[in-house]
């Protein structure tokens, strides 16, 4: 018996990071969507978004554009090719957060 419940117990304390992760990452990703929801239909915030990161957002594309045209005959382990989609996947995900993501909100003081 104690054995059966010291079990239970290690699977309980392996599965925890995974949902709690996973709950956290939804929610995180469901407030973003409602953001990039918002940035969409306003073309005003989507310029803003444009003209007030070109800096960032032309660095991303750069070396997106760089990581994107290296030869993957050049890769030869996994985590080699775990690392190059990684990074395409990275890179993907800054230029959509900087694209639609509005700016900064000043927090309300107490």
């Amino acid at each position: 018996m104690t054995t059966a419940l010291g079990n239970i117990a290690e699977i309980m304390a392996a599965s925890y990071p995974l949902t709690y992760s996973c709950y956290y990452g939804g929610t995180e990703a469901k407030s973003e969507l409602i953001e990039y929801g918002a940035s969409i239909k306003d073309w005003k915030q989507l310029l803003f978004n444009v003209f007030s990161k070109m800096g960032p957002i032309y660095d991303t594309i750069y070396y997106f554009d760089a990581w994107s045209d290296k030869d993957l005959i050049d890769i030869q382990t996994n985590n080699e090719m775990h690392m190059y989609w990684y990074r395409m996947g990275a890179y993907v995900g800054i230029l959509t957060s900087l694209l639609l993501s509005g700016p900064p909100k000043a927090k309300k003081s107490d």
